[in-house]
């Protein structure tokens, strides 16, 4: 059975796509061009199969493209990224085949924002968090323990020290306040969100209590921005199903609801001792000193 495309296939596949049909050629026309066949190109164009780099440097030059920028970005698409070693590592935890296809753009991805209504983002919960989380849908099951390591997984793209992912997420402050799993789970989980707020590549706004605006309420989201390539995707998770959405006009929505919601929370100073404030009313390491605003 042939592996489902990569998001990374399907967006070079739409791109390639596109650029001929902006120069107007049929795919009678490219293939002659390209001295392949026209189900070898509808295959590509489909993302049926895989380009590799130096053949996408062909097509653009058979294309006459001459923006180096969207040639590098596209190049950059048909390589692995940084998914592949990743994936490569740790693909017995993914599950089934054509898994983890969110995390392969995690993995490559130079930034990540996101904004979570349900529970804290999955990089930045702590283990016994991650078991609470996980229980709630589906009780005491072997997939907790699994779900607990790869999400520790995952978080190589923030520790990593070779360009580590420059991470932002809006938090509500109900989920430093809500015990879920319980008061101990709860600390465990302000320690560590302490731990990672002191990263230069995390950054963690809480949107307060006491906020009169929420330009979020229409969902949860992640805006990711490809390493090394042109290309923002946004996705949408629930139990069922992931969307993706790529048009640039869509993407560009959502990164200013994203804007709006930084300017609504609180800033990074401020959300850490927010934070620590939290952990201080649990009687945590800050029961003796309480924060200073």
């Amino acid at each position: 059975m042939a592996k489902p495309p990569t998001l990374r296939m399907r967006r070079l596949a739409s791109q390639l796509r596109r650029l001929r049909e902006e120069r107007g050629m049929t795919l009678d026309e490219a293939t002659a061009l390209l001295h392949m066949s026209k189900s070898s190109l509808h295959r590509l164009e489909s993302a049926k199969v895989t380009i590799r780099p130096w053949a996408v440097d062909h097509m653009l030059r058979v294309y006459g493209v001459q923006d180096d920028s969207l040639r590098d970005s596209l190049i950059t698409l048909a390589q692995a990224g940084r998914s592949k070693d990743w994936i490569k590592r740790h693909s017995a935890l993914l599950g089934r085949p054509g898994a983890g296809e969110t995390i392969r753009v995690e993995q490559d991805s130079r930034r990540i924002r996101t904004f979570q209504t349900s529970v804290l983002p999955g990089l930045l919960q702590a283990p016994e968090y991650i078991r609470s989380v996980v229980r709630q849908p589906f009780g005491e099951q072997p997939e907790v323990e699994r779900a607990v390591d790869l999400r520790s997984a995952r978080k190589e793209c923030l520790l990593r020290d070779d360009d580590p992912v420059d991470f932002v997420a809006v938090v509500p402050e109900m989920h430093i306040r809500q015990p879920l799993g319980g008061w101990q789970v709860l600390d465990q989980q302000l320690r560590h969100l302490l731990d990672l707020v002191v990263r230069e590549n995390i950054d963690i706004r809480i949107l307060a209590l006491e906020g009169t605006r929420n330009p979020g309420v229409d969902g949860p989201f992640t805006i990711f921005d490809a390493e090394d390539a042109d290309f923002e995707l946004v996705v949408i998770e629930s139990l069922l199903r992931t969307v993706y959405i790529d048009d640039e006009a869509q993407v560009g929505r959502y990164s200013v609801v994203f804007e709006n919601l930084l300017e609504a929370s609180l800033s990074k100073d401020e959300s850490r001792v927010r934070i620590e404030e939290a952990l201080w009313n649990l009687g945590g390491p800050m029961a003796h000193e309480q924060p200073q605003r």
